[in-house]
């Protein structure tokens, strides 16, 4: 009996976690993903860095360790423990035996993509939006790379928005979300009921079916 991941959290949680979730029940209860954790577990990546000086007292010196840089720690969004029915569809992992170019995404391809990688994947959700106030782009490479080092843990980072760079573009768009991400009220350019949606969505088993017959 799969176990969905709740929509509503105490936690303050970001739009694109929000949306993931959607993704990752539906891959949930029709059997593709055994298990799905949020926020599993919290890494420490960096011990910190510290030197030290000497105090001069009355009768001997002192040593005095200095702190230089801070200890650091990583949470990835979601931990993900795919079935073994989805290895070559959702997932790939070292060795695997597959078509030429299809474990990395170009647009003419996207059919016969294999999104995540290892039967256990680690993720950190991304916008596609950068600014002033969206350092992510900075940070994340860091601690990808620190988590590496530290734990030869590789955290895949997945972009899901509205948009052709999404997850949902690449894959599929989950039926709930499709559903639930509309205009609650009139703009400019939006009715209400109007798709939030920037493409024409595929469904799970509509893209299921062109990966196992190779995007026909």
């Amino acid at each position: 009996m799969f176990t969905q991941l709740s929509m509503f959290e105490d936690r303050k949680v970001s739009n694109e976690e929000r949306l993931f979730k959607f993704y990752i029940n539906e891959l949930l209860e029709t059997g593709w993903l055994d298990d799905a954790i949020e926020q599993p577990k919290t890494f420490p990546v960096f011990d910190g860095a510290y030197g030290f000086i000497w105090h001069r007292d009355k009768r001997e010196l002192l040593n005095l360790n200095v702190k230089l840089l801070k200890p650091q720690s990583y949470t990835p969004d979601f931990k993900l423990l795919w079935n073994k029915k989805a290895e070559g569809v959702f997932y790939w992992d070292n060795g695997i035996v597959c078509d030429k170019n299809s474990t990395t995404y170009r647009k003419v391809n996207k059919d016969v993509y294999i999104p995540f990688y290892r039967k256990e994947s680690w993720i950190d959700t991304k916008g596609t939006f950068v600014g002033l106030n969206n350092n992510s782009g900075i940070t994340f490479p860091k601690n990808q790379a620190l988590m590496w080092i530290a734990h030869e843990i590789y955290v895949q980072k997945i972009v899901v928005s509205y948009d052709t760079k999404s997850i949902f573009y690449r894959t599929f768009t989950p039926k709930n979300l499709i559903i639930n991400e509309v205009y609650k009220k009139d703009t400019k350019d939006h009715k209400v009921g109007d798709s939030k949606l920037r493409y024409e969505p595929v469904l799970l088993e509509q893209w299921v079916k062109r990966r196992l017959h190779g995007g026909t």
